[in-house]
């Protein structure tokens, strides 16, 4: 994923992350049909139907890794309970 800052942003970040905030990764419906290796069209719908948490910036989404992990390791430990 490429992410362009200017010199002030980076500072900025590098001293965030210093104080022990993390900034999130940002996913496209691209990148998230990768990580859960479903077809993009899949992801759409999901999104739409508010199985797979995300937000919607204008006609585009946009996904918050971390909720997408989240996701598919309650998903797994559900499975696991249930047999």
């Amino acid at each position: 994923m490429l992410t362009f800052f200017s010199l002030k942003e980076h500072e900025r970040n590098s001293d965030r992350k210093r104080e022990g905030i993390q900034l999130e990764e940002i996913l496209t419906p691209s990148q998230v049909a990768e990580l859960l290796r479903i077809h993009v069209k899949t992801v759409y719908r999901l999104a739409s139907e508010g199985t797979i948490p995300g937000n919607r910036i204008g006609r585009s989404w946009r996904f918050r890794k971390r909720d997408i992990l989240d996701l598919v390791s309650n998903r797994e430990k559900e499975s696991r309970e249930a047999n």
